[in-house]
């Protein structure tokens, strides 16, 4: 596996190779879930100018926090595998399709997507409340789920399955770069948060970056396995 210094600059040179194409998806895929928030909003606005109080009393702001958040999750979902979609093919230097046709097949995954984010999320919740590092360690066997949904085309649990093998076959060289590459992740975003705006351009980039790196990751330990099919 390559280093985490040619890692990191393959995946910076992608992104300012394609700079212009990826900020276009993410901006485009980010209008999902800002206008499920948009919705929203309007209509509880007009459920209270119109005397409704369901959405004040304490069922109704649970029902509809509930159903708030699971709208919300089918959001992000095309918003993520449009992503990917579209970081493979600018990595890959494939033809760039038009815009709608990434996000017409992510709404094609969206449901497995969906599905494996919720399983995903309960597993490292049921981690995190025994100790933090269990949580942790189902959250990294199972990075590369979502990617392998998207890509691989696998079942839900047959995807949750792929990435454990993945990364049980690759876990030291995995491990170290991830954690390096989370920690200067996590500083750049902290140290721009009490600039909002320069806080909101830095984390755009930095979640393209992100996004580039995983499937950087994901292509190294495919090619590895490839290779070692044909020994």
């Amino acid at each position: 596996m390559k280093q985490l210094s040619t890692l990191t600059k393959d995946a910076f040179k992608s992104v300012i190779d394609n700079f212009g194409f990826l900020l276009a998806v993410q901006l485009l895929g980010s209008l999902i879930p800002l206008g499920v928030v948009i919705v929203w909003g309007v209509f509880a606005l007009f459920s209270e100018k119109a005397g409704d109080t369901t959405f004040g009393s304490d069922s109704g702001t649970i029902l509809f926090g509930a159903l708030f958040m699971i709208v919300m999750v089918f959001a992000n979902s095309v918003y993520y595998a449009a992503n990917v979609l579209a970081v493979r093919d600018a990595y890959e230097k494939k033809k760039r399709k038009k815009y709608g046709e990434y996000f017409k097949a992510a709404f094609g995954l969206m449901a497995k997507v969906t599905a494996v984010t919720i399983i995903m999320t309960a597993l490292v919740i049921f981690g995190l409340i025994f100790l933090i590092i269990p949580g942790l360690l189902v959250a990294y066997y199972l990075m590369f789920a979502l990617m392998v949904v998207v890509l691989e085309k696998k079942s839900i649990f047959g995807a949750l399955s792929r990435s454990f093998n993945l990364v049980s076959q690759n876990f030291w060289p995995l491990l170290g770069k991830i954690i390096v590459f989370g920690i200067c992740y996590l500083l750049v975003v902290i140290a721009t948060n009490f600039i909002p705006l320069v806080n909101i351009v830095v984390s755009i980039f930095a979640n393209m970056i992100a996004i580039m790196f995983i499937y950087v990751l994901y292509r190294e330990v495919i090619e590895k396995e490839k290779h070692s099919a044909k020994k």
